[in-house]
């Protein structure tokens, strides 16, 4: 389902500085009480020993605080703690979430091949087990899209196929996302049959 790695070059990575910037810019103020939150979160960590379930959840908080930063190297190694948090705890759901956070991190350092690997091997089949539809079809439209950033013929048709499953879901659960996955399928001149 994935290209292996260095099989064929994604698209550049975007521009980490200027999403820098403007994620600064665009928090203000915001941006001074996520240091400190980060800065709580890490002595707290520190400060308390043995790791415990919610340590998961604070590890994966501060993840995204590094990547409201661009700070990509440091949100991958929050978040891949947390990851080893929710082994260690036996949490699915927790890890899988956290898997999504890694994929995502990943797509903006421009490693989408690992990242397509991630949500299709590790996270996807979770949510199958769970039977947690909702997430499979967000899931699978994630999918949907790293497929579709090639641009090659052959990922674009799996792409369809992905979205159109999702869309079935996501009407028959009637919930909003059934309205941007058809908006994207229309964006790409894709069609359900």
């Amino acid at each position: 389902m994935y290209r292996g790695a260095g099989l064929r070059p994604g698209p550049p990575p975007p521009e980490r500085l200027d999403i820098h910037h403007r994620t600064l810019a665009f928090l203000g103020e915001d941006a001074e009480r996520l240091r400190d939150r980060r800065r709580e979160i890490a002595e707290y960590l520190q400060a308390k020993g043995e790791s415990t379930h919610a340590d998961g959840a604070l590890l994966l908080e501060a993840a995204r605080i590094h990547e409201c930063f661009g700070e990509s190297a440091q949100a991958l190694q929050a978040a891949e703690q947390a990851l080893a948090t929710c082994r260690d705890h036996d949490d699915q759901r927790g890890m899988a979430v956290t898997q999504g956070q890694i994929a995502d991190i990943l797509t903006q350092r421009g490693q989408l091949d690992e990242a397509l690997r991630i949500r299709t091997e590790e996270k996807l089949p979770v949510y199958e087990r769970l039977g947690d539809v909702r997430n499979m079809l967000v899931c699978r439209a994630n999918i949907a899209s790293l497929l579709l950033a090639w641009g090659w013929a052959e990922e674009r048709a799996q792409a369809n196929e992905l979205l159109c499953l999702a869309l079935t879901d996501a009407r028959r659960l009637r919930i909003p996302e059934a309205q941007r996955i058809e908006k994207f399928l229309q964006q790409f001149g894709m069609i359900c049959r």
